[in-house]
């Protein structure tokens, strides 16, 4: 479990920080980890007995129901899991946070955080006649 929380915290590292990925990401998630080791094992602990919820409710066996209904059945579980999935990385990035913090590092978020406007097709030839 310790490698599954090393690996979702190297995953979550390897998307915030724009230089960091592979290995690299890899080994700074076990140094980031080591504060809030337990913090991770029950995030991990708590979605995985979830996920086996999740599965275990919506299993159907082959002779028990029609194909369509075990269709249904399977896209609802996959609807769950893929949502379940969401929240434990978004979970996992608030816990990035949180240990960037304990060991004392900047915490760099983007600087502009606002909307742009697309130009449309009048804007962008006239700006080419220009």
């Amino acid at each position: 479990m310790y490698i599954a929380v090393v690996w979702d915290m190297a995953s979550v590292i390897s998307v915030i920080e724009k230089s960091c990925y592979g290995i690299q990401a890899i080994e700074k998630a076990e140094g980031l980890v080591k504060g809030k080791r337990l913090h991770g094992l029950t995030l991990t602990l708590l979605f995985t007995i979830v996920m086996a919820i999740i599965s275990q409710s919506f299993k159907v066996g082959p002779n028990q129901q029609s194909v369509s209904t075990q269709i249904i059945c399977g896209f609802f579980a996959t609807a769950f899991n893929c949502l379940v999935e969401m929240v434990y990385l978004l979970s996992y990035t608030v816990l990035y946070f949180q240990c960037k913090e304990l060991h004392g590092e900047e915490v760099e978020l983007e600087e502009s955080l606002e909307y742009g406007t697309i130009p449309d097709k009048e804007a962008a030839q006239r700006q080419v006649r220009v």
